[in-house]
């Protein structure tokens, strides 16, 4: 007991300096030497609502260093919302092209903060003055609420956003401005539900709410809300996903390009996209699971198979061509640079973008410059190699460029048809060969054949033909779902069953009227080169319908080349009428 009393006042004293250390910490992480000799005269704290759902804040800080040296200074605003926060960057207030240093999450010494360090790249002395401007990218902090009136439908908007800067420093003169697109009805705002005076006026194509705070205070802690309701604009409220986009170059031709989207609606019913395409792009198509969609190149205007409702997502495609020389230029002999801008004038933020770059074959990749996003690697396959670059939340504020150099000899344009060329050579050298060896005489045993065999073969045929016309019609009634998948399986395995025992049984028929020569062995002849012409025409539709999925052929060129595959199977349809018809006149 008494070791214990004494060692009371020591671990009273311990306590204490344990108290007095962590509170002198907290001190000095509030104030930060480097900020302690600095004066902020001004901010400007812009807040911009964006089209597409992006909410936008520019802080310009004006300020004075009384003595000592400055490097940087931290910037930031309530913790609340570092989850919507995509991009952050800074400038020089004076030059709007010199580009600051910016270091995420550095803190203002404060757990309720999110901040953004600026590096000035240089030391400011005392006696100096210096502006710049932080830009905060924000997506997913507007809202929308669909309300049913007697006279519509009411959409409201809400925009969340920080009312003032959070700076280390008190802020002399504090202007806060947000701005809003006209055609919205203004409702209320946290400039108004706070009691402080503001100025409602017009800029260009906006509408801005102003408001002045002197003697800002320093971790100023103010969240602030817009609430506006639409009345006649088009505002949208959506979120990519994901973007991926797979670009090749193929040969001394064309880059084609194939861009998925997987969007995500948070605002009001969707009919309607515009994504601008690279100026010079032709063949442009876009499909969804379900087939085509409306797509006007000229204005970049997507339209949706149905409206995309309020927080359903959708996946859809758009292919494009460009000539290759609006991408490609040579810098020497055999070596070329590709450039190529990702994403035209897009509003959105996009979650996670991947972008393939797909080599002409024979090509070899070298370097690649002035891209923000992350090379993944580069994949090799026999003749080609592929480049994958990926990037997460990109805003419309990032540079989504690549310059890619490689190295290409131009014979490999030729690579292809000089192999098919070779191979075709060979074979018809073979079959030549073959066509000179001597060939066996060969004896046809005389065959009768008896009438109900050939009204067999007759009946057996037209039932095969119905039944196959019967499974086509299911394929497509389960496709359009006008049949239960249950009742299509059943269905097809009794007809598939069927389909092979008239097969067996035709083969067997259709070998006794080979053998029987003259006109009917003719007429087997005819038949089974139509089938097999038409064997050939359904391949080739199949084809054609791929390709033009594909972008790889234009509108006009898939609707002939489907007529002249249509001709044909007519053709052959109609062949294998005439003998059927004959073989029925036969047996009369």
């Amino acid at each position: 007991m008494s070791t214990l009393k004494r060692a009371s006042p020591l671990l009273l004293l311990l306590t204490f300096f344990l108290i007095l250390s962590l509170t002198l910490t907290k001190i000095q992480a509030k104030a930060d030497p480097s900020a302690s000799n600095v004066v902020v005269n001004q901010v400007n704290h812009i807040v911009q609502v964006r089209n597409g759902g992006l909410v936008v804040i520019n802080d310009t800080v004006t300020l004075s260093v009384i003595d000592g040296s400055l490097t940087g200074f931290s910037v930031g605003f309530p913790y609340q919302y570092h989850s919507y926060l995509d991009y952050a960057f800074a400038y020089e207030a004076a030059d709007t092209s010199k580009r600051l240093e910016v270091t995420l999450n550095s803190g203002l010494g404060d757990p309720g903060f999110y901040a953004v360090n600026v590096g000035f790249g240089r030391s400011l002395s005392g006696g100096s003055s210096y502006s710049f401007t932080v830009v905060f990218v924000f997506s997913g902090a507007v809202s929308t609420s669909v309300f049913q009136l007697e006279e519509g439908e009411e959409v409201v908007y809400n925009a969340a956003f920080p009312l003032y800067p959070s700076l280390e420093k008190n802020v002399s003169t504090c202007f806060v401005s947000v701005f809003f697109p006209v055609g919205f009805n203004y409702t209320g705002s946290g400039l108004e539900d706070k009691g402080l005076n503001f100025t409602r006026t017009t800029s260009g194509s906006n509408e801005v709410l102003t408001h002045v705070k002197n003697n800002l205070s320093e971790f100023a802690l103010e969240p602030s809300w817009l609430t506006l309701i639409k009345t006649n604009i088009d505002f949208l409220v959506i979120r990519l996903d994901e973007v991926r986009q797979l670009v090749e170059l193929e040969g001394a031709e064309r880059v084609r390009v194939i861009n998925t989207y997987q969007l995500t609606n948070n605002g009001t019913a969707l009919s309607t996209l515009t994504l601008k395409l690279p100026q010079g792009a032709y063949d442009t198509s876009a499909w969804d699971e379900l087939g085509t969609l409306s797509f006007y190149s000229e204005a970049g205007t997507l339209t949706f198979r149905n409206p995309i409702q309020k927080d359903a997502s959708t996946t859809f495609t758009l292919i494009y061509s460009l000539p290759l020389k609006n991408c490609v230029k040579r810098l020497s002999f055999g070596v070329f640079e590709f450039s190529f801008t990702s994403m035209e004038k897009f509003y959105y933020a996009i979650r996670k973008s991947t972008i393939t770059v797909a080599l002409p074959e024979g090509a070899e990749f070298q370097t690649f410059t002035n891209t923000p996003l992350s090379q993944s690697g580069v994949q090799r396959r026999v003749f080609q190699q592929i480049l994958t670059f990926e990037s997460e939340n990109v805003t419309p504020f990032e540079n989504l460029s690549l310059e890619i150099t490689y190295s290409y000899l131009i014979f490999w344009s030729s690579f292809h048809p000089t192999m098919w060329m070779g191979t075709a050579v060979i074979v018809v050298a073979a079959i030549a060969l073959l066509w000179r060896l001597p060939k066996p005489a060969v004896t046809v045993p005389s065959v009768t054949l008896r009438p109900e065999e050939l009204k067999s073969f007759v009946e057996a045929y037209e039932e095969k033909r119905r039944n196959t016309v019967e499974l086509e019609s299911l394929e497509v009634q389960v496709r359009k779902g006008r049949i239960p998948r249950r009742h299509y399986k059943v269905r097809r395995r009794t007809l598939e069953s069927r389909l092979s025992v008239l097969s067996r049984d035709l083969a067997a028929l259709r070998e006794k009227l080979w053998r029987t020569g003259g006109a009917y062995a003719d007429m087997m002849r005819q038949i089974e080169v139509a089938e097999t012409e038409l064997q050939g025409v359904e391949a080739d539709i199949s084809r054609t319908e791929a390709r033009y999925r594909r972008g790889e052929i234009s509108s006009a060129a898939y609707r002939k080349l489907l007529e002249d595959s249509y001709r044909k199977r007519d053709r052959a349809k109609t062949t294998i009428d005439g003998v059927l018809l004959r073989l029925r006149e036969e047996l009369r």
